[in-house]
């Protein structure tokens, strides 16, 4: 306490002290994930199948390739696993997304929010057959299921969002 010049003490040094205030603490909203819509995933994969099939018609007519016999079939058909492959892996990972995919606003990302590494693209691909084997059902289920996921993204643990 103090007196002021006169000797009187002030009121401010009747009350207590108040209690020392501690800095505000920051709070960081998550941004919320707006899944991506059935229509949007079929147009993005209707844009993929035709530049993967265009650019391995070509690869094929480039090297010669033709299905007259045993040996360029088989040859024919690595090309394509390995086309498609290389394609939905590689551009799904690292927070990329196909041209399809790319030209509707939409991506693959992890349930939690993170990009696809190359295992977890590659699973997604894999499992992709479990949606064909199902009568295409594994396609149809976005339609109802809270996270809008295929088959495919409930194995891989992913999720189709806007962009």
């Amino acid at each position: 306490m103090q007196a002021d010049v006169g000797g009187h003490l002030s009121v401010e040094d009747l009350l207590p002290a108040p209690p020392p205030t501690e800095p505000a603490s920051v709070v960081f909203e998550q941004p919320v994930m707006r899944y991506a819509g059935w229509w949007r995933r079929v147009g993005a994969n209707v844009i993929d199948n035709m530049i993967v099939s265009v650019a391995l018609f070509f690869l094929s007519g480039a090297l010669g390739l033709t299905a007259g016999s045993e040996a360029a079939s088989v040859v024919l058909f690595l090309i394509m696993i390995l086309g498609v492959a290389a394609y939905f892996i590689a551009l799904n990972m690292n927070g990329e997304a196909t041209i399809g995919r790319r030209v509707l606003g939409i991506r693959i990302q992890l349930e939690g929010g993170g990009d696809l590494g190359f295992g977890v693209a590659a699973l997604r691909l894999v499992a992709t057959p479990l949606s064909w084997m199902s009568l295409m059902l594994g396609f149809l289920w976005p339609l109802w299921d809270e996270k809008k996921q295929s088959f495919h993204d409930k194995v891989a643990l992913t999720v189709v969002v806007e962009t």
